[in-house]
């Protein structure tokens, strides 16, 4: 079937859903380029969510995306990118200005792909929101991204949920949120095991943090101690909104004090 036939028309601009579809060969993504730039109303939004496109597609999508500039979400989760995929994806992000949401979910990118990844986006003055949940980027990975915390100006939300970043990891992105310019507000770092070191790290940031509104720490392996630096912060710090702390190993007397930190500052809720 042509592609042509999987774009759903939309009031603002049509969607290509590719998603739970037959695997895609390569030569199935010859042509997106040639749909992209002539399709009418334009294609705001690709969704090729386990589509089996693999490195080599993720290439050819990247070039693709380059000769339309109406392209504002881009899904390729689920699809074994590697870091190669992630790499060369990543070439095409600096011209690609109306990209605003990129999902990466699934697709076993590590610390390779995560430099790549940093390197596109710190070259791209459109994307909000990034996805890179269930990936392999450890606290090495973690490290990469973070010039990506702290540089960029326009980056909202970024979802690294399970991707065993560690204290380390943590720490590092925790270092990025302190500095002056962050713009990020949602962060999650669930499901990371980042641990008391990695929560004492981020309550620092929240200290001096403005603009984070939701941090994601569920299932973590937090104790009491890191439980008390984070409610220790949120007195520093008037912006958070939500913080996610279900799961972790505080006692009945941690999170009665992280409830009651919390009760002291207006407007915050602590789900746990």
């Amino acid at each position: 079937r042509p592609l042509s036939e999987f774009v759903q028309g939309g009031a603002n601009g049509s969607v290509l859903k590719l998603s739970a579809t037959a695997r895609l060969a390569l030569q199935d993504l010859e042509g997106l380029a040639s749909l992209l730039a002539t399709h009418t109303p334009s294609i705001i939004s690709i969704d090729m969510t386990d589509a089996g496109i693999g490195p080599e597609g993720a290439t050819l999508v990247g070039q693709a995306c380059k000769a339309s500039h109406h392209v504002a979400a881009l899904g390729l989760s689920c699809n074994r990118l590697g870091d190669a995929g992630a790499r060369s994806l990543a070439v095409s992000l600096p011209d690609n200005p109306s990209l605003k949401s990129l999902f990466l979910r699934n697709n076993e990118v590590g610390p390779e792909g995560a430099r790549g990844l940093c390197q596109g986006l710190m070259a791209n003055a459109a994307l909000t929101k990034l996805n890179l949940k269930n990936n392999k980027l450890g606290p090495e990975g973690a490290q990469e991204l973070a010039p990506l915390l702290a540089g960029s100006k326009v980056l909202l939300e970024i979802n690294l949920w399970n991707n065993a970043i560690g204290p380390a990891g943590a720490t590092a992105l925790a270092d990025a949120l302190g500095r002056e310019g962050a713009t990020l507000e949602d962060l999650d770092v669930g499901c990371n095991a980042i641990g008391c070191e990695g929560a004492k790290a981020l309550s620092q940031a929240l200290r001096s943090n403005r603009r984070i509104e939701r941090l994601n720490l569920r299932w973590n392996e937090i104790e009491d101690e890191g439980g008390a630096a984070l409610g220790a912060a949120f007195g520093d710090n008037t912006r958070l909104r939500e913080i996610q702390m279900f799961g972790n190993k505080l006692s009945e007397e941690g999170a009665a004090a992280l409830d009651k930190a919390c009760s002291a500052r207006p407007g915050l809720k602590v789900l746990q």
